[in-house]
């Protein structure tokens, strides 16, 4: 990593563990945190596209509000018993000549360094899995998504050109309804900004907001901050289990049936094996975290060059 980029991506992270600590209520906005972004670009985002072995899991294309199928673009060809696929690039070639946005996924994957900063705000968290990094490119009135609410938590960073943000009223409901939603849907409007190379954003989940490029073009870095903390639904299915094993007798009161199962949870022993299966699925994070880390790291070969 280049000192600049050590830098730019050292401010980011401060940035990103003070929201953290202190979540702000709707989102929260640093103008200029970082001066010229240069940790990333226009050059590396094309790099990444033209990555032969991309395919087309890892690339959205939107155009005239509709997705764009890239099932025509995949080739494939037999080798060792193998099948490799790849893709015909001309198809997204000609799309960003009309004006299309793209979203390309995995980069902190595709990037030591954006992984690196990942694992750092990982580390700040009690039970974490910053689950990835997309690039977001669009081009004046064309953009990949309409109104929506994330079910995480997002930090945003402006790489180029501009975008223009409206955020309106949290909502706060983060596993329901989180497809795309018409104005009515959207309530009432907070604020409106235009974010600017190197401005970053941190918007809470369950918020929803609508970007819009005003300019020639945008490109921004959103990660999304996954909270893989043990949640309802895994609580209950192992409590329900528990339950089960050693259930009231026949014909018992239903106020005793529920007295009972609140017992359970609130027992120590059952506390004390979420607070386990937190600290496991944190290690578990931070060891996918640590491979990812390795996808770019062969030196091996550096003795026969």
């Amino acid at each position: 990593m280049s000192e600049n980029a050590h830098i730019q991506l050292n401010k980011l992270y401060e940035f990103s563990v003070e929201q953290l600590r202190n979540r702000p209520a709707i989102f929260a906005h640093t103008p200029a945190l970082i001066e010229n972004p240069g940790f990333f670009s226009m050059k590396k985002f094309q790099d990444f596209i033209n990555n032969p072995l991309l395919t087309p899991e890892w690339i959205h294309i939107q155009f005239n509000n509709q997705p764009v199928p890239l099932d025509r673009a995949t080739l494939s060809r037999v080798a060792q018993q193998n099948d490799l696929r790849f893709m015909d690039k001309q198809l997204i070639e000609d799309y960003i000549g009309k004006g299309a946005a793209i979203v390309l996924e995995g980069i902190d994957i595709m990037d030591p360094d954006i992984n690196d900063y990942i694992r750092r705000v990982d580390e700040s968290l009690p039970c974490p899995a910053t689950s990835d990094c997309a690039a977001f490119f669009s081009q004046r009135g064309q953009d990949a998504y309409g109104g929506h609410r994330d079910s995480d938590d997002v930090v945003i960073i402006q790489i180029a050109g501009e975008k223009n943000w409206k955020i309106f009223e949290p909502q706060q409901r983060r596993y329901l309804g989180n497809t795309s939603l018409n104005a009515e849907q959207m309530g009432p409007i907070h604020t409106e900004l235009t974010i600017r190379p190197g401005d970053a954003m941190y918007i809470r989940a369950g918020v929803p907001h609508m970007v819009q490029t005003t300019a020639a073009f945008s490109l921004h870095l959103s990660f999304d901050i996954t909270d893989r903390t043990t949640n309802i639904d895994q609580i209950t299915q192992e409590a329900n289990m528990r339950f089960n094993h050693g259930c009231e007798d026949s014909f018992a009161p239903a106020s005793r049936v529920m007295e009972s199962y609140i017992n359970l949870l609130s027992s120590e022993q059952f506390q004390a094996d979420v607070a386990v299966a937190n600290k496991a699925m944190k290690r578990e994070a931070n060891l996918f975290r640590e491979r990812i880390g390795k996808t770019s790291i062969i030196q091996a070969l550096s003795r026969f060059s």
